[in-house]
Order: C-alpha cells, then structure tokens, then sequence
C-alpha cells in the first residue's frame, strides 16, 4: 500500500503506484493480450504439468464473466497476480493485463450501487500503524484487488500487529462475490483496483484504521497525479509505461521491460508495437544522454533500430532518427569516422524518402559538418553546411532566422581557418544582416560579429571599414552587463586597426 498526507502535494511512489495501476488497466487495442498473457504462463510454468493443464482449461472455457471464480481459485492465475501485486514486479503486471482488466471489468459490471460498510485485516508491523497515524486525512491505494468481508472480523489475539480496516466504500468500488467466488475463498467482498481511500480516524486500541472511499475527482488526489498523468499519456501501453518508468526513476525496470518484449517476440509482425518499442529505446537512450552515458545511449539507440528493422528495410525514414542519435553518441566520445558513417546513414535515409523531412536533412547535413569541423576538414564540412544552408533558406521558418544565424557563424569560421579571408567576410555580414533584424538583439552577439568582422577586413587590408567595426564591436559590448577580457581583446583590436590605418593614410602621401 501507499500512503500520503494531507499536506503532500507531490509524492512520486504513491502516484507511480497510482498511475501504473491505471496504465495496466488501459485497454490495449493493438495487443492479443490474452495469447501474450497465457505465452507467458507456459513459460513460467513449463516444468508444471498440473498448472499448464489448468492453463490449457483457461484458454479453452475461459470467459470474462467468469474473472471472479478464476481470480479466487487457487491455481496459477491467483499465484502470479500474488506476486505481481506484492512485487510490483512489471513484467508480470504488463504480461499480466488481460486478466487484470477482465477481473476490473467484471467487479465494475456488478459493483455495489449502495454506500456499504466492509471490512478487511492486513499483517502489518508498528511502522505502518504509525504511518496511518501520522496521516490522518491523508490518501491511501493498495497495490492489488482487495479482498473484505460485510462482518468485522475476529482478531487473533496472537496477532498484535494486525490492523482491521473498516471502510466506508461509495457505490461503484466493489463487488459482492459470494454467488461467483470458488470454494477456495472466504471473502464475500473485492474491492476494485482503482479505489482510493481517505484515512478517517485510527483507533490504536483495537488497531483499527477507519477509511472512506474517495472519488478520483478529489482535489488532493488531482493534485498529486494529474501532473504526470498528462506527462506519460500515450496511445500505446507500452510506451506510455516507459514514460512513466522512466519520470519515476526506474530506469532499470524500463530497460528490462523493452528487452523482454523483444525477446519474446510478443510484439512481433506489428508494426504499430514494434515502432512503439522503437520509441521507448528511444526514452531510455534520451536517459541516459541527460545523465552523459553516450555507450549506454547508444546501446539504446542500436536496439531501437533492431526493433525498426523487423517491419521496415534499413534505410526506411523512420529509422533516421535513431542513426543520428548513435552518430551523436559517437560525436560524443570522439569517434569521429563512425559518427560520420551514422550522420550519413541518417541523411540518406531521408534523402531516399518519397517525402524526406527537410528539417531533418538541415540537421543531419550540419551534424555532418560539426564532425569535420572537429577534424579540421574545414572544405568537406563547408560542403555540408551549404547544403543545409540552401534547404534552411527554401523553409518556411516563422520568422526564427536563428537556425540560418549558426550557419552562417559557422561557414564564416570555415573559410576563415582556411584562410579565405573574402568568404569568410561575405558570412559575417549576411550573419550581421540577419542577427540586426531580429526583434530585440543582444549585445554580446552583435560583438562578436562586428569584431569577427573588423578582423576579416583588417584581413584584407580594409582597415577603414576595420575600425568602424572594431569601434561597434567596443560599443555593443559595453553594453553587456557583466565586463570581461573580451572587452580588452576587442579595445586590443580596435587600437591595432586604428594604427594600421594611420600607417596606410601615412605610406599614401
């Protein structure tokens, strides 16, 4: 169970636990949930003949108004959702789903249409009943389908450190079993997996912890799940799940979860699953780019292609991102030459699409060009970046001139390291040009391309238009809040043209 106080307005373990039960319970259109779940019964159970016969039973008779009688019969069903709930293990929760929303359904279809009063007891040491005490009016969820009774139990005097629950349940939370449970249940009562629960009272004498059932509509319980429940919304379950493994920290689970279901080959021949496999590796690999473990990044970004290459050819667009991304990753640890081969994989494949992504070849082309830029294969990355360059300016961009703005700065810097002082010069001014017509511009980049700009000229041996641009350089980068050297390496520069102009109007006469 999960227990928050009134005062919390974040708790990630109780709104994961929340948010993974409401994503287990998701109905999944894409999936034979049924077949997935019983593939994964045999395997579990393949040494237990008795069980892969009531397994075989199930497959054959199995109906969904019969959950009930399934769920409260002792067999290999009652077994692994017992561990699931107790674990939280996610495996057997996500292979687990037919029968959990069958058994949701089925309690939802009979649920009581009165307020009652129920009672359950639970094993629990002094910790819990301390917790339940520090947190009266706080928030409650359990882990699994709770089973109760209509009559209060009989404590065990043995027991000391049993807490008796007695709950106060709205109509809709739960169902009457008597008439539907097996033989091997005593329970007259289950409670649906999706209740809520405020704590009322606790009265220590009797450990008893009174509860009322709340609405999901409860402003505290809003509060503290709704946030992440919009974050990891998805179409498809698993990647919804990845979501919420992942902005919960559990990184591992999610890595084990992917691998499994590929291994299983559960998803295989859908295209619509697999893609969605693709994307949570893809989750996984942005995981791990923000804690800076490009290897491990790219071993995920490698096993997302694994999962494109099982529906679409190799060079299919989709599969561009994840190329890029490995590239990337590559860039990261300076491998140079491979980073290339995976920036060049990427480009073609959009180069070879129908309908490539243009944005996506400017990327690409200038993901290229970062790489030769780093070798000092200043001709080969000009190359590329013109290429992007062409395509940024055929682009409708809204008005942001950014993009084009860094190309540019990094043209310019190209030819200047090659020692082509007039190209350099001819992108510094289409640079300047752009960089004065955005709305409000800033100081400090105007500085620098004015004194990128005197030094290109200078250069040239221009040392008119030098000064002028060493003097803006000066004037812009008073203007910046924070003085630093580049204001004496600026005023450095403009005292050098000042001489170098003087010694030529001098030489002239």
């Amino acid at each position: 169970m999960e227990i928050t106080s009134k005062e919390s307005t974040t708790d990630l373990q109780f709104t994961y636990c929340q948010l993974l039960k409401e994503t287990i319970l998701c109905q999944d259109d894409e999936s034979d949930l049924k077949k997935d779940m019983l593939t994964f019964c045999r395997l579990h159970y393949a040494n237990n003949q008795e069980e892969l016969d009531q397994i075989d039973n199930f497959e054959k008779s199995f109906i969904e108004t019969e959950s009930i009688q399934w769920y409260t019969r002792h067999c290999f069903l009652s077994k692994i959702l017992s561990r699931a709930f107790r674990t939280q293990e996610i495996d057997l929760l996500f292979k687990m789903r037919y029968f959990i929303q069958s058994l949701h359904k089925q309690i939802q279809s009979i649920a009581n249409k009165e307020p009652i009063t129920i009672y359950t007891i639970l094993d629990a040491g002094h910790e819990i009943i301390e917790k339940f005490q520090d947190n009266i009016n706080g928030l409650v969820i359990f882990h699994s389908f709770l089973p109760a009774t209509l009559e209060r139990p009989c404590q065990n005097n043995d027991k000391q450190q049993c807490l008796v629950f007695s709950i106060q349940l709205a109509s809709n939370c739960a169902a009457n079993i008597e008439q539907l449970r097996s033989s091997d249940c005593k329970n007259g009562v289950l409670i649906n997996l999706n209740t809520i629960f405020r704590i009322v009272s606790i009265d220590k004498g009797t450990n008893t912890v009174n509860l009322e059932s709340v609405s999901q509509d409860d402003s505290h319980f809003q509060q503290l799940t709704e946030p992440l429940r919009k974050e990891i919304t998805q179409a498809v379950v698993i990647l919804q799940i990845s979501k919420l493994l992942l902005e919960t920290n559990h990184y591992w689970e999610c890595d084990y979860l992917t691998e499994l279901i590929y291994q299983d080959k559960s998803f295989e021949n859908d295209g619509t699953l697999l893609a969605s496999l693709a994307a949570s590796h893809h989750l996984l690999g942005n995981a791990n780019v923000v804690n800076k473990d490009n290897e491990e990044a790219r071993y995920q970004f490698f096993k997302s292609l694994r999962a494109f290459h099982l529906f679409l050819p190799p060079y299919h667009s989709m599969l561009s991102s994840s190329y890029n991304n490995i590239g990337s990753m590559f860039y990261q640890d300076d491998h140079h030459e491979s980073a290339i081969k995976f920036h060049e994989i990427a480009l073609q494949c959009q180069l070879k699409a129908s309908n490539p992504d243009m944005n996506a070849v400017a990327t690409y082309s200038s993901n290229i060009s970062a790489v030769y830029i780093d070798q000092k294969n200043y001709t080969e990355a000009i190359k590329y970046l013109k290429r992007a360059v062409i395509i940024r300016e055929k682009m409708s961009m809204d008005g942001d001139t950014r993009p084009l703005i860094s190309l540019f700065q990094k043209i310019s810097r190209c030819f200047w390291h090659i020692g082509n002082a007039k190209e350099a010069l001819d992108y510094y001014k289409k640079t300047l040009k752009l960089q004065l017509e955005l709305p409000n511009p800033l100081p400090h980049p105007l500085s620098v391309t004015y004194y990128n700009l005197s030094t290109a000229y200078a250069r040239l041996g221009d040392y008119k238009d030098a000064v002028d641009c060493a003097e803006k350089s000066v004037e812009y980068l008073k203007m910046v809040p924070e003085k630093n050297l580049e204001l004496k390496e600026n005023q450095a520069q403009l005292e050098i043209v000042r001489q170098k102009l003087w010694l030529k109007q001098v030489l002239s006469v």
